[in-house]
């Protein structure tokens, strides 16, 4: 059937059949029923393509792929669709990119992939989903892993991985390398790792957890919850509030600054009161009012309005200086803990 060049200046098409172009300057090479409506606009050939962008869109080859915003580039592939500015999609089926007001996004293949982030990547895979508020992030690979709020964030591969610091939270550089239904969750908390293994956590802020844990039981899986906390391997393993450190084992449990190398059913919690008093706080301020008789700099600090994790940082006074902002404002009782390796 014919070709038409329906509106526009300066536009042409050279060969193929059922072409439409209708924007300024625009160019179909080949192929069938192929569409040029943006200005400047070029398909080189394939079926059923648009480049429908204001300016610039280009479409490779392939079949059903649309560049519908400013510089959008589809290489190839089948039912790809680039919506974002100066975004682009290499090949593969499906994949999406969409986002308002932001572009510069970058899909490379594989199969119904979404990128709804500015300056964000996904490389292949499939099913794999970058969220909107997780600029500067990337996915590799692997099947139905998301970044979601999370900036300058990382899931090299593995499957239904998961960086999600929850609705109304967002984090920033974390990483799970790979894997099966690992979590990286610190709720406003930053620099997360999960080198690999099932169903593991890491929900402390500068967490670790290297592998291990369980794909079939998640009861079985490692918990890095507390900030600085560190888990090598092994399963059912727990680092909690305060930074303890696990190398390996079963059912091993590790609490304020404690070591424990591995076996079976260890606990080391030094989670012993040392002081405890009343003191004023400030919310967004790292400086307490106050001086309970006993604390120590290094002591873990504990009590409403203080982040976990929290530690004392600096003695002067009549006050003394936290680690991490409080939350509130006003008066407090807190408890102190004395931590050291065991």
């Amino acid at each position: 059937s014919s070709n038409s060049i329906s509106a526009g200046n300066n536009n042409g098409i050279f060969s193929g059949s059922s072409h439409t172009v209708s924007g300024d300057y625009a160019i179909i090479g080949g192929g069938r029923q192929n569409n040029a409506s943006g200005t400047y606009s070029t398909v080189s050939g394939g079926q059923s393509n648009t480049a429908s962008g204001s300016n610039w869109p280009t479409i490779g080859g392939g079949f059903g792929n649309t560049a519908s915003f400013n510089g959008g580039v589809v290489s190839g592939g089948y039912g790809n669709n680039c919506g974002a500015i100066y975004s682009g999609i290499a090949s593969g089926e499906s994949n999406t990119i969409s986002i308002a007001g932001d572009g510069y996004a970058f899909i490379g293949g594989g199969v119904s992939n979404v990128s709804s982030a500015g300056k964000a990547s996904i490389l292949g895979g499939q099913s794999n989903s970058i969220t909107a508020s997780s600029q500067f992030s990337a996915i590799g690979g692997g099947f139905t892993n998301i970044i979601f709020n999370s900036t300058y964030s990382h899931i090299g591969g593995g499957g239904n991985n998961s960086i999600n610091p929850g609705a109304g939270n967002s984090n920033t550089y974390n990483t799970i390398a790979g894997g099966y239904l690992n979590t990286a969750n610190a709720n406003n908390g930053s620099y997360v790792f999960i080198g690999g293994g099932a169903n593991n956590i890491a929900s402390g802020a500068y967490s670790f957890v290297g592998g291990g844990g369980d794909a079939v039981t998640a009861a079985n899986r490692n918990t890095a919850s507390g900030t600085y906390s560190s888990i090598g391997g092994g399963f059912k393993n727990t680092s909690g509030v305060g930074g303890g450190f696990i190398g390996g084992g079963f059912n091993n449990a590790a609490y304020a600054y404690s070591v424990i190398g591995g076996g079976v059913g260890n606990t080391a919690n030094t989670d012993v009161a040392a002081a405890s008093g009343t003191v004023t706080l400030t919310s967004g301020s790292a400086t307490v009012s106050g001086f309970p008789a006993g604390i120590e700099t290094g002591m873990l600090v504990v009590g409403t309005g203080i982040p976990a994790g929290t530690y004392i940082v600096a003695l002067g006074f009549p006050n003394f200086t936290i680690s991490q902002n409080a939350t509130v404002s006003g008066s407090q009782t807190l408890t102190f803990y004395r931590g050291y390796s065991c």
